[in-house]
């Protein structure tokens, strides 16, 4: 055989192989979401913050436990991408204590991101992977949903937030509005019509009880609650539910349990509405009632209620639409 026919069988392999690389690839990789394994398949993470199938606004915190093998130099990665697998934002976690251990280690987060119109996405966490090979990575995904766009209109009467309305009670709006009157503010949902399936099924939030004998607790107690967890149907309007779940007070397996609140029995929710991430909680005239330590731990455990969404940063309590005299001692 000569050189030009050995030559000619060379170029002919060559193109074979490109051919059987180029159909092999034909349709791109898979995106970090679909190699991802999901929460319940690993044991060595978990996600406190936010929970899965949450509705999510930016800044969007970010809280859980790894087991230190995750992290590398005391983080690991973080990605939210949208249901396409597109990447909206990236950050590292930050090991909350001694990680090089083979102990679960708390970690926390931040992302800012644009959702971009997407309806929902996952937040992705990578185990640290130093040498950069492909076999060094596992991806662990938690679903998770974007806010609606809302606006805020100022009612010349006042208004009362009815279901529909509070259905994106969590997000942010854009307008700045004044604290009060808080019966003139009302959040009116703009709905994002699209034929992607949302996931259904039941939810857990989390609602905030004491066990301290208020009677003689000291000040420092009167404040101190403790998340109990709820399992609800599933909503977007989070916010309204847990609150009317803290309304309910301790089931009959939680009272068992030593589980008290402080909020009175007939007290109901008259509005609430959510703007620039101040919550903003209107009660029926049964929530003033004295007592310093009481009042203190009522603020408490509707504050920790509504502040276990990132999008809530601080929380104005009314009754009636009357800040000013409200839970006195």
């Amino acid at each position: 055989m000569n050189q030009s026919s050995t030559w000619k069988w060379v170029l002919a392999i060559i193109i074979i192989l490109l051919v059987v690389w180029g159909l092999s690839s034909w349709g791109g990789e898979d995106s970090l979401a679909d190699q991802a394994i999901t929460l319940d398949e690993t044991a060595e993470l978990t996600v406190t913050e936010p929970l899965a199938d949450d509705v999510v606004t930016s800044p969007l915190a970010i809280a859980g436990e790894a087991m230190g093998p995750w992290y590398f130099e005391a983080s690991f990665p973080i990605k939210l991408v949208d249901e396409d697998g597109g990447v909206l934002a990236e950050s590292s976690s930050a090991a909350d204590g001694e990680w090089t251990t083979e102990e679960m280690v708390p970690f926390t987060a931040s992302l800012d991101f644009d959702a971009a119109g997407a309806e929902f996405g996952y937040l992705l966490f990578g185990q640290a992977n130093p040498s950069g090979l492909p076999d060094g990575e596992e991806w662990v995904k938690l679903p998770v949903r974007f806010a609606a766009a809302e606006k805020v209109s100022i009612d010349e009467e006042p208004a009362v937030l009815d279901d529909e309305a509070t259905a994106t009670d969590e997000s942010d709006t854009t307008n700045e509005v004044p604290a009060q009157p808080i019966s003139a503010v009302s959040v009116v949902a703009t709905p994002v019509a699209s034929s992607t399936p949302v996931a259904t099924g039941p939810m857990t939030v989390k609602v905030f009880f004491t066990k301290a004998d208020l009677a003689a607790a000291t000040s420092a107690e009167c404040t101190a609650v403790v998340a109990v967890p709820r399992v609800v149907p599933r909503t977007v309007a989070v916010a309204r539910v847990a609150l009317g779940e803290l309304l309910k007070g301790p089931m009959a397996k939680e009272i068992g349990q030593g589980w008290l609140t402080s909020l009175p029995p007939s007290v109901k929710l008259q509005s609430l509405t959510i703007n620039k991430g101040v919550a903003m909680a209107d009660f029926s005239t049964e929530l003033n009632t004295g007592g310093a330590c009481r009042v203190a731990s009522i603020r408490a455990q509707i504050t920790e209620t509504l502040k276990q969404f990132p999008t809530i940063l601080a929380v104005i309590i009314s009754v009636d639409g009357k800040v000013a005299e409200v839970l006195q001692p």
